[in-house]
């Protein structure tokens, strides 16, 4: 189908939830990032139509894949306050994690000019300047917003050298409903033969859900079990994790599938450390947060936000991805030694 016809097929859909409150959704085919200002047009005029309807007095944007970076300026010139939320790196990386096509991780987009050598390298000679405009469309949303809230210190941090000087970038961290708490009592004794290890989240390579095998390769302890939380979308990754499991006899792995959020609490039951090993820049992480809350222990890559969440010795440890023995170090230690794991939860 011509990309015209896809963009001419945008639609809303009108619809009322269940106390009366009305629900816009536009609805439409999904958009390469290389092509994010070729349905403007369109969704603009619809995303008009909800404001001249809807009439609100704030705007509350949680991201812009996939919309049109001009309905920030659309908000604000129907009257309405804007917030824009920052929950990842999107508005200054087009692969929103900070990460290039060759893997290495990226500072940043340097007014397009890393995004059209790095991850989105063509012949003609206009794709540096299709990522100029980019860099300059956002940053523009950036400044155009009355309040930008970040989830977390690092990507405050590195959106503050962006949005002008004088508007400041609110850092609220991400919240932990209450029922995931529990009382010191409800804690499983920790087991003296097996270390049970919990991965949550999609089962990706980027996600680093293999560092947690490598790294108990080289540890050699006498028993382990690993539970990979989540959906995993590509078969290639799990057959690989697979493999990997297989060369180690004394693990236990099992893969659980995808979860609600609400069974996170039952499916951490007895397990004695959640690792989060991403290999990408985490922007607002939810899960480490979720397993400190249930009393488990958290180990985590020592990149992005992830170390804002840990307490080094109190709560959990971090770790260099690139590096297995720092990861491998501590699965001896916790496995060793019962009343650490203990420690750690309290």
């Amino acid at each position: 189908t011509p990309l015209s016809a896809q963009l001419a097929s945008l639609e809303m859909i009108r619809e009322r939830l269940q106390d009366g409150t009305a629900l816009y959704r536009v609805v439409g085919p999904d958009l390469r990032p290389d092509r994010f200002l070729e349905h403007d047009d369109r969704f603009d005029q619809l995303f008009t139509t909800a404001l001249l309807e809807g009439r609100p007095h704030v705007v509350h944007i949680n991201h812009l894949i996939g919309f049109s970076p001009r309905i920030v300026h659309v908000a604000r010139k129907s009257g309405a306050a804007v917030v824009l939320s920052l929950h990842d790196f999107y508005m200054a990386c087009p692969r929103i994690h900070l990460k290039k096509t060759s893997g290495e991780l990226c500072q940043g987009p340097d007014f397009g000019r890393e995004c059209a050598a790095s991850c989105f390298a063509q012949s003609s000679s206009a794709i540096t300047a299709i990522w100029l405009l980019r860099a300059i469309y956002f940053t523009r949303a950036l400044e155009l917003s009355q309040a930008v809230i970040a989830y977390s210190e690092y990507v405050a941090s590195f959106f503050r050298k962006i949005r002008p000087a004088g508007k400041p970038i609110h850092v609220v961290q991400n919240a932990v409903p209450s029922e995931f708490s529990r009382e010191q009592s409800d804690f499983p004794k920790p087991r003296q033969e097996e270390l049970s290890i919990a991965y949550c989240g999609t089962v990706t390579q980027h996600k680093g859900p293999h560092i947690i095998l490598d790294a108990l390769r080289l540890a050699w302890l006498k028993s382990a079990r690993v539970l990979l939380i989540g959906h995993a979308p590509e078969r290639s990754y799990v057959k690989e994790l697979r493999n990997r499991a297989a060369l180690m006899p004394t693990l236990d792995l099992t893969f659980y599938g995808r979860y609600e959020r609400h069974e996170l609490r039952h499916l951490l039951w007895g397990v004695d450390c959640v690792v989060v090993p991403s290999l990408v820049p985490e922007a607002g992480p939810i899960v480490p947060r979720e397993a400190l809350a249930c009393g488990i222990t958290v180990i985590a890559s020592r990149i992005g936000a992830l170390p804002e969440v840990i307490t080094e010795g109190e709560n959990g440890y971090t770790f260099d991805p690139g590096n297995l023995g720092q990861l491998s170090a501590i699965f001896r230690r916790l496995a060793g030694d019962p009343a650490l794991l203990a420690r750690l939860r309290t």
